[in-house]
């Protein structure tokens, strides 16, 4: 079986293609050109193909197919993996899972009757901190749960409730399970929205389980031995000038000891946990089928669907964070599309990852994208153009695809599968 690889031919070509087992969609044809169908709409992109190391742009798609050996998931990509990107929130995708793994392992050793649903308590660990066992925002007893953590960054992603999945996990247990499962230039080294060093990172607080008969604790780790720097990576070195402290600093950002979730990894991801059938390089993820639909369940839900936590509508729109959502509605009705996915936004990166269905037909494809809108070069200054030019291509980026891959009315025979 074939494994993706970006050569250096297929990087210059801007185009890769590969044939995985999968569920049948489609009668088999000739790969899609995800690149053609960009510059088939120059209204649309013109200006990021013209320049696109300039909005280092990438796509990668991802059809299901039947292949002449069976069903397969073809995918198409342009720039994929060229550069780096700062991959922002789509990193509470890897904690999700990574911390119901975690849990799992737990289950057979030290804390059998935890589950997704038992309150956590986090001891300090920093200056500053206290103890932390309450959740206001859970609407089922105001405690700390997994559960509840996974659903607050998955359905409006908060930067919080990963910290505590962070340390859930240990930085060495997040890495180590992503590269098992495939994603082996993954790298996930530090919380988000607050600064820590390096150092810090790499420790996690002591946690426990407050069980009814009594609690169970888990003690802190420290990552000391994992080297996590990107090397040989593209592009580390961002933009002319950065902010830093309030006074601008002439010379780029680097992001050296950032995290990096490379797009064709990302997309790895969200096909493991939406299709787990699919056979794909490295691990299977340890989820019982509970937890797969809990992860799905927080992928997919629109925010003021959701019955715990609640959100409301006019604060959270059904597409705050489904940027593919407005232009798929183009093609499909709203309420025929379900969305499984994961963005990221911070300091002009934004990037989404998703499994996109047609809830009528059934017909669904897997589309990823990044792109880097920062005008003047200068980062953490807060002027970046999400609105007029990052949001605009991902809506149009999703009615493009739909409507090349659903604009075939599906038969009866294959409607109903």
């Amino acid at each position: 079986m074939s494994t993706l690889k970006f050569s250096s031919l297929a990087a210059c070509l801007g185009l890769v293609a590969l044939a995985l087992p999968a569920r049948a969609q489609s009668p088999a044809a000739a790969p899609r050109s995800i690149e053609a169908l960009l510059r088939a709409q120059p209204d649309k992109f013109g200006k990021l193909l013209e320049s696109p190391e300039t909005f280092r742009v990438q796509v990668l798609l991802g059809e299901v197919r039947d292949g002449a050996s069976g069903p397969e998931l073809v995918q198409s990509g342009w720039r994929v993996d060229a550069e780096y990107f700062y991959p922002a929130s789509t990193v509470k995708l890897h904690a999700s899972v990574a911390a119901l793994e975690r849990l799992n392992e737990l289950r057979r050793t030290s804390a059998p009757k935890s589950d997704e649903r038992t309150p956590l308590a986090f001891q300090p660990l920093f200056d500053g901190e206290s103890l932390e066992e309450r959740d206001e925002t859970n609407l089922a007893g105001g405690t700390i749960t997994l559960e509840h953590l996974i659903r607050r960054v998955l359905i409006i992603s908060e930067n919080p409730p990963f910290n505590r999945l962070y340390d859930v996990c240990g930085q060495a247990w997040l890495n180590e399970r992503m590269w098992r499962a495939g994603m082996p230039r993954t790298r996930l080294t530090h919380r988000l929205e607050i600064s820590r060093t390096p150092e810090q990172n790499q420790r996690t607080n002591a946690f426990e389980w407050r069980l009814a008969s009594g609690p169970i604790a888990v003690e802190a780790r420290n990552n000391d031995q994992q080297k996590l720097a990107l090397e040989r990576v593209k592009g580390i070195e961002v933009g002319v000038a950065h902010m830093a402290g309030g006074k601008r600093v002439d010379q780029p950002m680097s992001f050296l000891r950032r995290s990096h979730a490379p797009l064709s990894e990302l997309q790895t991801l969200v096909v493991r946990i939406a299709r787990p059938d699919l056979k794909l390089p490295g691990e299977a993820f340890d989820l019982t089928d509970a937890q797969r639909e809990l992860l799905l369940d927080a992928m997919s839900v629109f925010p003021a669907n959701s019955p715990n936590p609640k959100y409301d509508r006019s604060k959270y729109p059904d597409d705050w964070v489904k940027w593919f959502l407005p232009g798929v509605a183009r093609v499909v009705p709203l309420e025929r599309i379900k969305i499984y996915n994961k963005v990221g936004l911070a300091y002009g990166f934004v990037t989404d990852t998703s499994y996109i269905v047609d809830v009528e037909t059934k017909r669904s494809f897997f589309l990823a994208a990044t792109i880097y809108v920062n005008a003047n070069g200068v980062l953490n200054d807060g002027l970046y153009e999400y609105d007029d030019v990052a949001f605009p291509f991902f809506a149009n980026l999703g009615e493009v695809v739909a409507r090349e891959l659903w604009a075939t009315p599906v038969s009866a025979p294959e409607r109903s599968k």
